[in-house]
Parts: structure tokens; C-alpha cells; sequence
């Protein structure tokens, strides 16, 4: 790349020495130089403003400079502002020893990394088209909220539950604020939160705060509500933790069984294959009966299934149980599937679903004769 010098001799215009070969040859025409060509803004906040840095344009030749347009161009180039210039983008001359500034800032509306560029379009003699670059990186806090949902299951009034842990972590590059934790729903007042040292906070990035929660129950049946946490992240502000649990009285009956499914495995159509489900009071510590008005066999295949034995009719005291027997007697092969529906005066599961399934073969038509 040549060498230049630029002099000015008494009553002449300015001329400049471009070396050759270690040589010199007097030239007369504009050159450019861009100063810096390269800005790094480096990291700035998503929605912060960045100071101004400073690009210089200048004529280091020996004649007029016309840059005829300055053009604003890259994929995120509207993240970069320009805050003040003597320049104009739209055309301007530079003589010999002049020069014009442009102060361009760095607002980022998004995290990751930003470009953009100016690109000068003039007459120099040693680049007709040269660029100014920019170059930035957008960053911002991250919040995650783990876990995402709690149930806290069947809690007998007025007792509570076991605690519960909501952690609030910053994955980010910056500082996330959080300004406020609380409960929402129609049913929030069957939860409480026992301790927390979010509200107000700045989490550094990589570290967290938590949330404790409970469940003391002031309504009979199944509740839900949402742990709602406010923050500074752009792009998730609002976080949940979704909460649900079952109230009940202390003489409640609950019912219950030792099995939700039963799976049969891989049977032989043509044969029976029994099963036998126990129906519990799973109630509170004085409940009344669980008094069980039907047990019915429903679904797809419910012809392929036989009922020998149920409850229907029986009361259940607290912590007694009674059978239900049900055989599997496929008569078609493939997979086959039903539901025992039992009705009771239990309060929140009437009806009680438990469910069927079995694979069916036809083993008699692998054998060889």
C-alpha cells in the first residue's frame, strides 16, 4: 500500500509524495482516510444507550475531497444512532487538511451481537467507496423460574402442607431486578408464601433467589392459583409458577385404590385372566362413610372384560376396604382397553376412573402342526 506525505509549497496548492520504490512522485488529487475504521461498542444493555464514539473523515491529499453520499447500511444498523455530525450524509467537500466527525452511540433493542456500517462514496483517488464498521453486542438479563408448577396434592383443613421451593435464576449477562412477588387467582388464598428474598433484589448473573411456598387450605375441593414474579427481562418479564392442591374436611371420605391401571400385559384371546382392584377410605382422621352407589364397566372394549365381584352398595369406614374383581376374557386379538367408573359421595373424584388395558394374541395360530 503506498506511502503518503502531504506538503504545501508557498503560492501552490497542497501536493502530496506517494512513495515508489523509495522514490517519491508529487500527486495532486484528494484521498481519504476513515478514523477509526472499526468502532467496538462492546456490550450494552438491551434498551441502554451506549456513549457516542467519534469517526473522523479526512482529505489527507492535495485537493478538494467531494464525498457525494454517506449511506447507513447492515442488518443492524437501526440499533446505531447517529447523535451528532459534521458531515452531511447527503454530500459535502473536504479541502486538502479538512476534515468532518460523525458521533455515533449504540442502543441495542435485542439481545446478541449488532452490525452495521457507513459507507463513504467520494472521489479519492485511493478508494472511491470506503466503510466505517459497528460493531456491538446486545445483552441483557435472563430469568428462569423452576419449577413451572406445584401440586400440592389433598391437605385435610386445617392442617398445611409440606413446604415447597421456587427458585428464580439469572442465566444473563446483567443484573436482573425484581421488583415484585406475588400471589394471583381467584383461589390464592389457600396458598402462602412463607419466606422469600426476591422481592426488591438484584440477582447477579448466575445466581438466584427463592421462594417459599405453602399450602394451608380455606376452601373444600381443588384450588389453583399462580406465584407471579415481575423482572427487568426483556423478553420474559413476567414469570409463573402454577399451584394447585385439593381442600378437605377432616371427615371427608376419600376414595382411593391400589391401582389407577390395570395392565394385564400380553394375553391369549379365548381365556380369562383375572384381576382383583382394592377400594380404599382413604378420608381424614374421623371421616363418614364412603358409601359407593355404582361400579360399572364402560369403554371401547368393555364387552371384553366380566365384573365378578363389586362394591356397590357398601359404606366404608375410615381406612376400610372392599374388592372389586374383574377378568379380562378377550374373544378378539389386538389391544384392548376399558374403564371401571365407580360413583360415590366422595366430593371431588365421583366418578372414580380406573382404567383397563390388555395386548391380545392369538397364540393358536403360531403353533405347527
Amino acid at each position: 500500500m503506498k506511502k503518503v506525505r502531504s506538503f504545501v509549497l508557498p503560492g501552490i496548492v497542497a501536493l502530496s509524495l506517494a512513495s515508489m520504490g523509495g522514490t517519491y512522485a508529487l500527486t495532486s488529487g484528494p484521498e481519504i482516510q476513515v478514523n477509526p475504521g472499526t468502532i467496538q461498542f462492546g456490550d450494552v444493555k438491551v434498551g441502554s444507550v451506549s456513549p457516542a464514539e467519534t469517526i473522523v473523515i479526512s482529505n489527507v491529499g492535495g485537493s478538494p475531497l467531494v464525498i457525494s453520499k454517506i449511506l447507513k447500511r447492515g442488518r443492524d444498523i437501526l440499533d446505531f444512532h447517529v447523535v451528532s455530525t459534521t458531515c452531511n450524509f447527503s454530500g459535502t467537500t473536504l479541502n486538502p487538511g479538512d476534515s468532518c466527525e460523525i458521533n455515533v452511540s449504540f442502543q441495542p433493542t435485542s439481545v446478541g451481537k449488532k452490525k452495521g456500517l457507513f459507507k463513504i462514496l467520494s472521489n479519492a483517488d485511493n478508494e472511491t467507496t470506503s466503510y466505517a464498521y459497528l460493531r456491538g453486542n446486545g445483552v441483557a438479563p435472563q430469568a428462569e423460574i423452576n419449577p413451572t408448577s406445584i401440586d400440592f396434592g389433598a391437605v385435610y383443613m386445617p392442617g398445611d402442607s409440606a413446604n415447597q421451593t421456587v427458585t428464580v435464576s439469572n442465566t444473563g449477562l446483567t443484573p436482573l431486578e425484581i421488583s415484585n412477588v406475588v400471589l394471583r387467582g381467584v383461589d390464592s388464598a389457600n396458598f402462602r408464601i412463607l419466606s422469600e428474598n426476591c422481592s426488591n433484589s438484584s440477582v447477579n448473573p448466575g445466581d438466584s433467589c427463592t421462594i417459599e411456598l405453602d399450602f394451608k387450605p380455606v376452601t373444600i375441593g381443588k384450588v389453583k392459583a399462580a406465584l407471579k414474579i415481575i423482572t427487568n427481562d426483556t423478553d420474559n418479564p413476567k414469570l409463573y409458577t402454577h399451584i394447585t392442591g385439593i381442600g378437605r374436611n377432616a371427615d371427608e371420605p376419600d376414595i382411593s385404590s391400589n391401582v389407577t391401571t390395570q395392565d394385564y400385559g400380553t394375553i391369549e384371546t379365548g381365556m380369562c385372566y383375572p384381576a382383583t382392584i382394592t377400594i380404599t377410605n382413604a378420608g381424614g382422621t374421623t371421616p363418614v362413610g364412603l358409601t359407593i352407589d355404582k361400579v360399572l364397566l364402560r369403554g371401547r372394549d368393555a364387552s371384553e372384560f366380566t365384573m365378578t365381584d363389586n362394591c356397590t352398595g357398601v359404606t366404608l369406614g375410615s381406612g376400610d376396604t372392599c374388592t372389586v374383581d374383574v377378568e379380562a376374557c378377550p374373544t378378539g386379538e389386538g389391544f384392548k382397553k376399558a374403564v371401571v367408573k365407580i360413583r360415590s359421595n366422595d366430593p371431588d373424584e365421583n366418578p372414580y376412573i380406573i382404567k383397563l388395558k390388555a395386548e391380545v394374541i392369538n397364540i393358536g395360530e403360531n403353533i405347527e402342526e
